[in-house]
């Protein structure tokens, strides 16, 4: 039963995450907009968790995202995914200590590598199938920059408000 239950509020959790991401992206202000809730999350359950399954959470929390979104079926899956991965990697092999400097680290290179294969893959998208970039906006370095920015910023601050609540993201515990 306890399993059911767990299976029940993962996928809750997901759907939730998509709606409050949604929510922010179409309610706050234009820099506050620009918060991505998705990477937030998934960075956050890196660190809580410590484990692999994070990783098909993300993917199917971008599989959600990539349903609807107007670029290609697979460019936010496959950048959103493969970066939770790389990231994953990075915070157990060398980002180990759960530092708010550390978040603040994995946060901004999260952000960068998944803002790069998804450029990458627009832009073979576009050659392969000899489409225009007209989907790119004008301001999209400077849309991307916000992005970072604000949701580096945002994550830092919750991680700093929860290690003053959790003893499980206190840095200097040891694991053994």
């Amino acid at each position: 039963m306890k399993k059911l239950i767990d299976f029940i509020l993962f996928f809750v959790s997901i759907f939730l995450v998509f709606f409050a991401h949604s929510f922010i992206f179409l309610i706050l202000p234009y820099p506050f907009s620009q918060i991505n809730l998705v990477f937030a999350t998934v960075i956050l359950m890196i660190i809580w968790y410590e484990s692999g399954w994070v990783v098909w959470y993300a993917f199917l929390l971008f599989l959600l995202l990539d349903f609807y979104s107007a670029l290609p079926f697979g460019i936010t899956l496959f950048s959103g995914t493969m970066t939770s991965l790389i990231i994953f990697y990075l915070y157990l092999n060398i980002f180990t200590n759960k530092s708010w400097y550390g978040v603040l680290a994995l946060t901004f290179l999260s952000l960068i590598l998944f803002r790069i294969l998804y450029f990458i893959l627009i832009i073979t998208n576009s050659l392969i199938f000899n489409e225009d970039f007209s989907f790119i906006s004008k301001d999209f370095f400077s849309l991307m920059s916000w992005e970072i920015f604000s949701t580096t910023i945002f994550l830092s601050v919750i991680f700093i408000f929860l290690t003053k609540f959790t003893k499980k993201l206190n840095s200097a515990r040891i694991h053994s």
